[in-house]
């Protein structure tokens, strides 16, 4: 499975990289500048949609953030 968290993220690292709680890592609720060139990273795609943001698809730097429930190559929609 690739969500073991149930979080909404796919393949996060299971170490736990800074904060506790195993949410998603930024936790951006958008607002402030993206030096990256990604969109913020939210906690689940439901918070990403509330934002404004989504559909990410494969390929995309997002689309590894988000669980892709049906397999279809396409998160957030």
């Amino acid at each position: 499975m690739l969500d073991r968290d149930s979080d909404g993220v796919a393949c996060e690292d299971s170490e736990g990289s800074s904060s506790g709680g195993g949410s998603a890592g930024n936790g951006s609720t958008g607002g402030g500048s993206n030096s990256g060139g990604t969109d913020p990273r939210f906690g689940t795609c439901k918070e990403a949609k509330a934002n404004g943001y989504g559909p990410y698809r494969r390929g995309e730097p997002e689309y590894a953030w988000y669980r892709d429930s049906d397999s279809d190559g396409v998160v957030c929609e």
